[in-house]
């Protein structure tokens, strides 16, 4: 990462294939289900985005919305992702290179402080990361009449099962885990940014686990850890009691072909 995208470059054409950015994803040691993806490309989608345009992806993460906004941009427009992991600009700086892009680059930066003049981009977008405390820095980057889009989590079914199952051990609210706004929650903050044209839609999708270990394992990477350690420290067996009990709640939802459940987020944007 020692040098910016040459913009004098001849512009190569980008098409973004979610299949292959799965197949990727999966090769590089990100299991299935991968529920950030689609859901990455419907916040670039519901964007809008005009082709030329200049567009800030706040937390990029792995790219599941910068990637869709690269090719929505076209090349004669450009797309910078910027997070605060070390890890997630090298990997997406890496798809970047392996794609063949002129027309998106990654920077490691704290979304708080912005390093961006201001009225610098078309579009800033944010998909889950959770930029309320940033909304005057996002506001202050765009243009005028530039958009702002965010998704953040309605429900997700797989969390409120371990939630379920973890009550008979504990208090706990499965907002502790997972960020939960309602639509009218985030008009609220939107507007006191002081965006414009603010809507919000919701959209639900369904995945699927391969079995009960995959989504055991799935808990341990999401967000449960220290839950799981309480939990253990309880008393010998009390883990694997846990364990035991959540897969037979799965039984309630597994079909030939997996164990499904339904994610639901929300698509909050407003104008400068």
């Amino acid at each position: 990462m020692d040098r910016e995208p040459n913009r004098s470059e001849e512009p190569s054409v980008f098409k973004y294939d979610i299949e292959k950015y799965i197949e990727d994803l999966e090769a590089d040691g990100y299991g299935a289900p991968h529920i950030l993806t689609p859901f990455g490309k419907r916040l670039a989608e519901l964007a809008e985005i005009e082709d030329g345009s200049c567009i800030l992806d706040v937390g990029m993460g792995a790219g599941t919305s910068l990637f869709p906004a690269a090719e929505k941009v076209g090349t004669t427009g450009f797309v910078i992702g910027i997070d605060i992991s070390e890890e997630m600009v090298k990997y997406t700086y890496e798809k970047i290179r392996k794609y063949g892009l002129n027309n998106a680059h990654v920077l490691r930066a704290d979304a708080r402080t912005l390093i961006f003049k201001d009225n610098s981009f078309d579009y800033v977008l944010s998909g889950f990361s959770y930029t309320f405390s940033t909304l005057d820095e996002i506001r202050r980057v765009l243009k005028k009449g530039g958009r702002f889009g965010l998704s953040t989590w309605k429900t997700l079914d797989d969390i409120e099962w371990m939630a379920q199952c973890l009550r008979k051990y504990m208090d706990i609210d499965s907002k502790e885990v997972y960020n939960q706004e309602t639509p009218e929650e985030l008009k609220t903050l939107l507007d006191k940014a002081g965006f414009t044209n603010i809507t919000v839609s919701t959209e639900t999708q369904t995945f699927y686990y391969a079995d009960e270990e995959q989504w055991w394992t799935e808990r341990s990477d999401s967000g449960w850890e220290e839950y799981m350690k309480k939990v253990e420290d309880m008393g010998p067996g009390t883990l694997d009691e846990l364990k035991k009990e959540a897969f037979q709640k799965l039984q309630e939802y597994k079909q030939p072909h997996g164990i499904p459940f339904s994610a639901s987020a929300h698509f909050a944007f407003g104008t400068k």
